[in-house]
């Protein structure tokens, strides 16, 4: 976070008032396997160097495309079918800010 955090202060630096950043990004398991809210994280830091939330774009994931790129066992079939510890294929989100300043 702190890297990105760099990162920016620097955009915030280099863009001109008016004009619109956008960030493509996903909900994030810890290391605990508990979901981390990276998204609000993204819009904080933007928050802290001037910018302002303008909107949000979701973008739907197919589950088996899901299930065979990243060999998740939640999303296989069996589990589906008998109910057990199963969840929904995560979206992804483009997140626009605005710069303010």
């Amino acid at each position: 976070m702190e890297q990105y955090e760099y990162l920016i202060a620097q955009i915030a630096r280099v863009t001109k008032p008016g004009r619109v950043t956008a960030v493509h990004c996903t909900d994030v398991f810890d290391n605990s396997c508990r979901l981390w809210d990276f998204p609000h994280e993204i819009i904080r830091l933007h928050d802290k160097y001037g910018f302002q939330y303008r909107n949000r774009i979701t973008i739907w994931k197919e589950p088996l495309k899901v299930r065979m790129r990243t060999m998740v066992k939640s999303l296989m079939h069996k589990l589906i079918v008998e109910n057990l510890q199963c969840f929904t294929a995560m979206p992804d989100y483009v997140w626009c800010v605005h710069q303010e300043r």
